[in-house]
């Protein structure tokens, strides 16, 4: 994930998902959680999004055309 990539937001009340770019990585990892705080920028000029709702995002990773595929062998 970088700077400028693209995002999805599922706001509730809002049929479509809402477009988003990563806006700010933070440079700090939680050790207790292993997560990072990320900022997303999205155009709400017409005022429909609402502070404190909560939301659904999706960020695409990065994707890579030929990587391998290891099947996950069962545990016994």
């Amino acid at each position: 994930m970088k700077l400028g990539d693209d995002a999805s937001v599922r706001v509730p009340g809002v049929a479509e998902p809402v477009a988003a770019k990563v806006a700010l990585i933070s440079p700090a990892l939680d050790p207790g959680s292993t997560t990072v705080e990320v900022w997303l920028k999205i155009d709400n000029k017409a005022g429909t999004l609402k502070v404190g709702t909560p939301v659904k995002v999706s960020i695409a990773g990065r994707s890579e055309a030929h990587a391998w595929k290891i099947p996950a062998f069962p545990r016994f």
